[in-house]
């Protein structure tokens, strides 16, 4: 009995393992330790290994390519429809394992270590401007309060902060004068951290052929076209993805283009790159034609 296709539910330690026969016939059902994992699959033929899109996939995927399997990773909602049964490991196994040999299905494509790398500066990158969102807003919030109201904006947050401070005739008290003042160095070193990511981002995309090629597209600049190269890898991906990220070749029609200037809801970190790391014309150190019309 040959094994073709397996799921496995992947977990920190524990990993529940299905395996279907080319009649899709159950013909493998185990739980394995996180040790044990790469053993039990050295011991089988090459066959399909399904895998739902989570913390590690990246990682096991691209160890079972080198014992010559074929790793599929799919979206968690997508392997929801095939589960029979109650929610435990055993039965998410057998759903990835039913999932992933669907003919029409969806899957995530798999990324290499460079390209995983590019992403981390990313993720980090946004879980700084998430804190420093937040900590506006606690500012912001916290003020009002003591009826001092700060328009929407970091820019404008940061202009108000220092006057408030230093006038003593404010309603604001000693004690809360006191931790104001550490929230505006806490937000002054936050921004320095990201403008460092920012800079980092910008050196990765100039040092990257494909990430050049992007920018070179209307509506792509360093920080769009290099998290765009970090998550794209096949040729035809790239192409899926582009209007979605609102990256449009010059063969497109202006009625497109102007559709196509913003990314949607594809991915929300786009909508908070930097200005000099988005904008492909000021990435690139080009200066916009003034007389060129606007959109």
């Amino acid at each position: 009995m040959k094994i073709t296709t397996v799921g496995v539910d992947l977990a920190k330690s524990v990993f529940s393992v299905h395996g279907v026969d080319e009649h899709g016939r159950p013909a493998l059902r185990k739980t394995v330790r996180r040790g044990k994992l790469l053993e039990l699959f050295a011991q089988l033929p090459a066959c399909v290994v399904g895998m739902e899109a989570c913390s590690g996939a990246q990682h096991w995927a691209r160890e079972l390519r080198k014992l010559g399997h074929e790793p599929r990773i799919v979206a968690a909602e997508f392997v929801e429809p095939y589960r029979r049964g109650g929610k435990n490991d055993k039965n998410d196994a057998a759903a990835i394992c039913e999932a992933v040999s669907r003919p029409q299905m969806r899957f995530v494509p798999i990324k290499s270590v460079e390209q995983q790398a590019v992403l981390a500066v990313h993720r980090l990158r946004q879980g700084l401007v998430e804190e420093r969102t937040a900590l506006a807003n606690r500012i912001r919030g916290l003020l009002t309060e003591y009826g001092l109201v700060i328009g929407v904006g970091l820019d404008r947050l940061r202009k108000a902060l220092p006057s408030i401070l230093e006038d003593a005739d404010n309603a604001v008290p000693g004690i809360a004068r006191e931790v104001f003042a550490d929230a505006t160095r806490q937000l002054i070193e936050l921004d320095a951290r990201i403008g460092d990511y920012d800079r980092r981002i910008a050196a990765l995309a100039r040092a990257s052929e494909p990430a050049q090629r992007l920018m070179k597209m209307e509506g792509g600049g360093a920080g769009h076209c290099d998290r765009h190269r970090g998550q794209c890898r096949r040729r035809e991906r790239v192409q899926q993805r582009a209007p979605i990220c609102g990256l449009v070749g010059t063969h497109a029609t202006p009625a497109f283009q102007r559709r196509q200037t913003a990314p949607r809801c594809d991915d929300q970190a786009w909508r908070c790159l930097p200005a000099n790391v988005a904008h492909p014309r000021r990435a690139c150190g080009v200066a916009r034609d003034p007389h060129a019309p606007r959109r």
